[in-house]
């Protein structure tokens, strides 16, 4: 059995209650709150203040302005706290796309190598375009 399945079963079985977790009567409660609570991959729900960062290059822009950020191969898009950050940095950035975390209509994780991420980002969340060398 798996360390997170564990956790999992002493959480809903025993200490529910304890650590905060809202319990339907059936015994249902949001997975979005059990992960928050378990830190299923280290990952803890946050609220950031500023916009959030995504660096790509000129050949997807116009697309990605189209239709937001997606995942890909991934399950969730990664995004930087600050324009400046290394975290996640790709080799080739012409451009950073600042995203307003108020428009996103979703929670933001962050990872435990700082790493902030959604499962997506839809175009009007993005509120910025930044060429990327008057960044540095």
């Amino acid at each position: 059995m798996s360390r997170v399945s564990r956790q999992l079963s002493r959480l809903l079985r025993h200490i529910a209650g304890e650590r905060g977790l809202a319990m339907a009567a059936d015994g249902w409660a949001s997975i979005e709150d059990v992960c928050n609570l378990l830190e299923v991959d280290s990952w803890r729900r946050v609220r950031p203040a500023g916009l959030l960062w995504h660096g790509t290059n000129l050949t997807v822009l116009d697309a990605i302005l189209r239709t937001g950020l997606r995942p890909g191969r991934r399950t969730h898009v990664h995004l930087a706290p600050a324009q400046n950050s290394h975290v996640g940095r790709r080799s080739r950035v012409d451009v950073l796309l600042g995203s307003d975390p108020q428009r996103l209509g979703q929670p933001v994780f962050v990872a435990p190598n700082g790493v902030l991420l959604v499962r997506e980002v839809p175009p009007d969340a993005i509120v910025e375009v930044l060429k990327a060398d008057a960044v540095h």
